[in-house]
């Protein structure tokens, strides 16, 4: 697919990661008007969060899965892993009161993914129109995506996939409009960059 050809009106829009820019850049644009399961999140490897969405998110952030991995925002804030899919949590655990062995606010995080994740499968049943959004990836991995999304996605649904990596041309990707370019700090931060990329895509009023 061309850019062009995704410049409509969605009933939704998710971003998939790789990092929290995505997300940012559409929310800043008035694209995002509800939090996402993967907003938040660091999922470096595309092929993670195609297991969390084949398995539905089965055992999702269980607290028995979960590892320190660093502090973020000066310390304000505490990156935990999830081993089961080698996705990052790098915002919800704030410190304090949470510490690298006690997360008193575990519960009330866990009830706001479930919630999310409740609500998307929701979307994903029901919406006439889906646009996910994703930063980094192989051609394999979004192969993959695609299949995976044509089982839960009920109606139409497009992907805007962003990587720093050769893909080869393929009509079978029929879903999929890939923007090939390297993919840095300087270029996540760039609201240009952004902002041409999702001129001509809105979002519909509920």
């Amino acid at each position: 697919m061309k850019l062009n050809e995704l410049k409509r009106s969605y009933s939704a829009i998710y971003s998939l990661g790789q990092n929290c820019y995505p997300s940012i850049h559409l929310r800043r644009l008035g694209l995002r008007p509800y939090a996402g399961f993967l907003d938040w999140n660091s999922s470096y490897n595309l092929s993670s969060v195609n297991r969390l969405l084949k398995n539905n998110f089965k055992d999702f952030l269980l607290f028995k899965n979960l590892s320190f991995t660093k502090y973020w925002a000066d310390g304000k804030e505490l990156g935990f892993r999830d081993t089961l899919y080698g996705i990052d949590s790098v915002h919800d655990f704030k410190s304090p009161p949470n510490t690298e062995t006690s997360l008193p606010s575990y519960p009330e995080i866990k009830a706001k993914y479930d919630s999310r994740i409740k609500h998307f499968l929701k979307i994903a049943a029901t919406s006439k129109s889906i646009l996910f959004v994703r930063l980094g990836g192989t051609y394999d991995e979004i192969k993959e995506l695609e299949e995976i999304l044509e089982g839960k996605v009920k109606h139409r649904f497009y992907i805007l996939f962003i990587t720093d990596l050769w893909i080869p041309i393929d009509p079978m990707l029929k879903h999929t409009c890939i923007i090939q370019t390297p993919i840095t700090t300087e270029l996540c931060l760039e609201e240009d960059f952004w902002n041409n990329i999702f001129e001509g895509i809105s979002i519909q009023s509920t």
